[in-house]
């Protein structure tokens, strides 16, 4: 790999692997591919769990299971294990603010917290980037990597009114992961409701339990979340708009 021949972002090589994307922009990545090895077992990762999708699709679960509210959440909640054989490897992760963006939206930096988002819309898992479109009853999950060891770990959102929700984790005790490995997939799911508008995302993994009902308080006074002492967090920004009538 040289300056001038970076390898692909993840979403460039799940474009490829699905066939997606410009023409000229899928051409360089194959061509950098076919000369990468660290491309290749990526592309193969990806492919792998497309197949591994593909097999469980004659009894698909219900991604639609009747959800349990939170007052103060305003989403639906739907059980990570309706959502869990959906998932397909069609991921964009995004490391904490600052950074550098690449092609694929992905925001990185050194070390740090990885937050990867998977979006359900209409039967179907699509990838979602840093200013993604989404739409109301668009179904998310995420997942975390990047920081090492168990952490206890968190999803925020503000919404395009001002109003803050805690995505993760969806009962009232805290949540602890380890980390340090392939993604973890945070337990639980949510659906959007139809609030337009920006709505960020932050991701929050810490050494200690989290507060998560004064950080929501905290995001929606102050329209921000720096993280907590003994805290990384990661961000990104997915653009929520209204649903065009057929």
């Amino acid at each position: 790999m040289t300056p001038a021949d970076p390898c692909p972002s993840e979403l460039r090589l799940v474009q490829l692997d699905a066939g997606e994307g410009a023409a000229p922009v899928a051409a360089r990545a194959a061509a950098h591919v076919t000369g990468c090895r660290r491309c290749q077992a990526r592309r193969a990762e990806i492919a792998a769990v497309r197949r591994q999708v593909a097999a469980s699709s004659a009894s698909p679960p219900s991604w639609l299971a009747p959800p349990a509210r939170r007052s103060w959440r305003r989403r639906a909640v739907v059980p990570a294990l309706a959502m869990a054989a959906a998932l397909a490897l069609v991921v964009v992760g995004w490391r904490g603010p600052g950074g550098i963006a690449t092609d694929g939206g992905e925001r990185r930096k050194g070390g740090g917290l990885v937050l990867t988002v998977y979006i359900h819309r209409d039967g179907a898992v699509v990838p979602g980037a840093d200013g993604a479109p989404v739409f109301p009853a668009d179904q998310l999950r995420f997942a975390l990597s990047g920081a090492v060891g168990a952490r206890y770990v968190a999803v925020l959102s503000l919404d395009g009114g001002g109003r803050a929700s805690v995505y993760a984790p969806v009962d009232a005790g805290p949540l602890r992961l380890q980390l340090g490995g392939p993604r973890q997939l945070v337990p639980g799911a949510i659906e959007l409701d139809d609030v337009i508008g920006p709505e960020r995302l932050i991701g929050l993994a810490c050494d200690r339990p989290i507060a998560v009902a004064a950080l929501r308080a905290r995001l929606e006074a102050d329209r921000a979340l720096p993280p907590p002492a003994g805290c990384v967090s990661a961000e990104l920004t997915l653009d929520k708009r209204a649903r065009v009538q057929p």
